[in-house]
């Protein structure tokens, strides 16, 4: 039988140096996190300047975050397949 799991992943959107849109998912959050907490968090990352390719600074300018909830359903476990 398929196990069922619901999870709460952040998606933060920020624009790049090249105007185009990156998205950071984290999958670990805390519940009932505050829009201006999240901003604060977003500025900080974009400040550091720590996610950079090919000349372009891919976390430039907080844009969005939102909480996308996820079911996940486990379809087979190798372990299982073997049996």
């Amino acid at each position: 039988m398929a196990q069922k799991t619901l999870t709460n992943i952040l998606q933060m959107t920020f624009k790049t140096t090249d105007s185009k849109s990156y998205f950071l998912r984290v999958t670990r959050v805390e519940k009932g996190l505050k829009g201006q907490d999240l901003f604060t968090f977003m500025k900080a990352l974009s400040d550091a300047k720590i996610a950079y390719k090919n000349g372009i600074y891919l976390a430039n300018t907080p844009v969005s975050a939102k909480t996308v909830r996820t079911e996940i359903t486990e379809t087979f476990q190798y372990e299982e397949v073997q049996k």
